[in-house]
């Protein structure tokens, strides 16, 4: 399996928080933050900080589904989760790895999603996939405007990998 191929699969399979209102979006919201940053060359010697810029787009976007979510969103919980997703490891102020969330101020990021991260083509795709996949229809149309894409035709997704 390529690299592309492989975090397609990674992005499929995001593990999600359930409660009575539905499943938790705040993951890929956070996945779509980390795209801008890479794109705004903020991650390009593999590590990133948890940044006021980084923050403030990661609620941007969470603003979008704010109206349906009953607790506020931490955006420290998110950074921290994703790393049992295998996309990064987290790390703390001393550049050490820490499993505190408290603790945690740097993602050390997986190399090779680091470098899907960077192709231009997969980070479209999987911007589509994430926003088509996780998310209402009702929210989806702000989402693509704050990640300045045009939202496809109706229809199934694209799959990322091709």
């Amino acid at each position: 399996m390529d690299a592309a191929a492989y975090w397609h699969e990674k992005l499929c399979n995001l593990r999600r928080y359930r409660n009575g209102h539905g499943y938790a979006p705040h993951k890929s919201l956070f996945i779509l933050a980390f795209f801008d940053l890479v794109e705004n060359g903020m991650a390009s010697k593999g590590t990133f900080e948890l940044t006021p810029e980084l923050v403030s787009r990661f609620s941007d976007c969470a603003d979008v589904v704010a109206h349906r979510r009953t607790q506020p969103v931490r955006v420290i919980y998110h950074f921290f989760h994703l790393r049992r997703e295998g996309f990064w490891r987290i790390l703390d102020k001393a550049g050490r790895p820490t499993d505190e969330p408290r603790q945690a101020r740097y993602a050390e990021v997986a190399p090779e999603f680091l470098a899907v991260a960077r192709d231009p083509v997969f980070c479209r795709k999987a911007r589509d996939f994430l926003i088509g996949t996780y998310f209402e229809p009702e929210d989806r149309a702000a989402l693509y405007a704050l990640c300045a894409l045009q939202p496809p035709d109706s229809g199934p997704q694209e799959p990322i990998a091709t």
